[in-house]
């Protein structure tokens, strides 16, 4: 009986108008009512240099329909070395799913920019990196080995910690407010879950594993990213060789 009782609802729903307002102030599509600065620009960081994306060949492991029907996250990820063709291919088809002025772009794309902790990458210098894909470049923002940390900030998974690649997505709330008005939260969320898509596939086509992450400790990751004050960290996607299945 108390399992069942557990499964009732309550016989009368509350109302609460701040939240019938906020929700009535999202709910409506809008249009940009300033125009916005690149997301990089607003987050309180910057690289140390820019260099260009390096176009790559990596080898494929699937054709798109292949891709799509393989796709699924896999976490299992193993301290094996990316090898940079895979890394650098994965980071040109992240470049193309990125870029604002493609015709597939939605209307509101531009909410976020993407960071990149890399670690245990062949020919790349682990550290924190930030992406420009509007001009197919990126750069250091400082070197380290930060996925353990990042594995802690997202509320201690700690698997998260063997991936090569972390995949962050960044916004500045502030800036989402004044470009968007009350709409831009879920502009900049939308944009997350697009672009983790693109990582999904892309890291499915190439072999190795892909698993996103939305629950995270604001505060702490905010720290170890080094964000200014109205800055967040909103999603991450974790890449990187996984533990091949068993025969």
């Amino acid at each position: 009986k108390s399992v069942l009782d557990a499964g009732k609802v309550s016989r009368k729903e509350n109302f609460f108008d701040e939240i019938e307002q906020i929700s009535l102030a999202a709910s409506r599509p809008t249009v940009p009512v300033a125009p916005s600065p690149p997301m990089f620009t607003c987050i309180g960081i910057s690289p140390r240099s820019w260099q260009p994306v390096r176009p790559a060949t990596p080898p494929v492991a699937f054709d798109f329909f292949n891709t799509v029907i393989h796709r699924r996250s896999r976490r299992n990820f193993i301290p094996k070395t990316l090898a940079a063709d895979i890394f650098f291919g994965l980071l040109d088809i992240l470049t193309l799913g990125s870029k604002r002025r493609q015709p597939s772009a939605p209307p509101y794309s531009g909410g976020l920019t993407t960071g990149l902790l890399v670690q245990n990458v062949e020919g790349v210098e682990s550290g924190f990196y930030l992406c420009d894909f509007e001009h197919s470049r990126w750069g250091m923002v400082r070197p380290g080995s930060f996925n353990a940390s990042m594995a802690a900030a997202c509320l201690d998974q700690m698997w998260l910690q063997n991936a090569a690649v972390h995949v962050c997505f960044i916004t500045n709330l502030d800036q989402l407010d004044r470009t968007w008005g009350a709409r831009g939260y879920q502009y900049a969320m939308l944009d997350a879950g697009r672009i983790g898509e693109t990582v999904y596939l892309g890291a499915t086509a190439l072999g190795i594993g892909c698993c996103a992450i939305g629950a995270l400790y604001d505060n702490e990751a905010k720290e170890l990213l080094g964000l200014n004050e109205s800055s967040a960290l909103l999603s991450l996607v974790a890449a990187g060789p996984v533990r091949p299945p068993d025969v």
